[in-house]
């Protein structure tokens, strides 16, 4: 995307053509992991798989018309009854499962760690069972697949800029690299969207511009528990890039009190670019444990939360969970 800017502009630096080989690069790699995802969809399809994809794909198709944003996961939700099967079909298709396919902590818990495969060019595609995964309730999934939209010229379904918004918050305020990818998905996000003011002060999207429907994301924080992580996330991305949500908006997100379990994961005082403790990373995984648990309506015990660990990690024993968490503790990677 640099080098694309740059060379509209008719800038010229001895690095342009270093910048070139990497737009190429990206550009033909964005290529393939796009037409693996329409083969994907079209063989899911003849199963009777709904397929709907988030994250990378929907952005580069649909927020950035010219497809140079990098596409490094291919991120597929399917239904919670299918999970499985999409694993298999994936399998047979010569994509390899990284960590256990099948588990016995139940598929329940594979729809929401997510089943992860890996090509052997080096392309990862990851299936969920839940659009949400941060709050993995059937009620958000029904909603979540209501509202995704179509992508032209393509056979799959994508999550909806406000859900998407609502999944990126969330990635932005998470430990790791792809904090700060999420973060400008955000800002792109708030970018591409036009609103228009609601009766109740709260921004949402003209729907035929299928832009971000502000009154839902609202909705999102407070059904979701992720009030803290919209505020953070908004308030780095209107910092950095400038790119700002509606007011109104940020007013009625302001109000919102700060959970119980978002003061678990550490919000609203720290977030993943700020830096986190390792006490804070091992209590944001159990956080994840609790709201998997409460959003399906479960109750809460020492054998789920060792299967939650064993399947988030890919371990096939429990005996292999206390050497997991100290490597993990010591190098921020749980």
């Amino acid at each position: 995307m640099l080098y694309h800017n740059l060379a509209q502009m008719g800038i010229d630096h001895p690095w342009l053509g270093r910048l070139k080989g990497i737009y190429r690069k990206t550009w033909y790699a964005n290529q393939m992991m796009l037409q693996e995802a329409e083969k994907v969809s079209l063989i899911l399809a003849d199963a009777g798989i709904s397929v709907m994809l988030a994250d990378d794909a929907p952005l580069t198709l649909a927020a950035c018309s010219n497809r140079l944003r990098p596409i490094s996961t291919l991120t597929v939700i399917v239904p919670m009854e299918r999970v499985w099967e999409t694993g298999r079909i994936l399998v047979d298709r010569f994509w390899r499962p990284r960590g256990v396919l099948q588990h016995p902590c139940g598929e329940w818990q594979a729809g929401i760690t997510g089943l992860r495969f890996c090509s052997d060019d080096g392309r990862w595609v990851v299936v969920y069972g839940h659009a949400m995964p941060l709050w993995p309730s059937d009620e958000v999934n029904n909603a979540v697949w209501e509202r995704a939209i179509h992508i032209p010229n393509h056979s799959f379904l994508a999550v909806s800029p406000t859900d998407q918004l609502i999944r990126s918050c969330r990635s932005a305020t998470l430990p790791g690299s792809n904090a700060l990818i999420s973060l400008a998905n955000v800002a792109i996000l708030i970018s591409s969207g036009k609103v228009s003011e609601l009766s109740d002060g709260i921004t949402a999207t003209d729907q035929e511009d299928e832009g971000i429907d502000w009154a839902i994301a609202w909705r999102m924080a407070q059904t979701c528990y992720t009030a803290g992580a919209m505020k953070l996330s908004l308030a780095c991305v209107a910092e950095v890039l400038e790119a700002d949500a509606p007011a109104n908006f940020l007013i009625q997100l302001n109000e919102i009190p700060i959970s119980p379990l978002e003061r678990l994961e550490g919000y609203p005082k720290t977030s993943s670019y700020a830096g986190i403790s390792r006490i804070q990373a091992l209590r944001r995984v159990y956080a994840d444990y609790y709201r998997t648990v409460t959003a399906g309506g479960l109750t809460h015990d020492t054998g789920k939360f060792s299967s939650f660990l064993l399947h988030r990690w890919g371990l096939a024993s429990r005996w292999q969970i206390p050497g997991r968490i100290i490597a993990r503790i010591m190098n921020y990677e749980l």
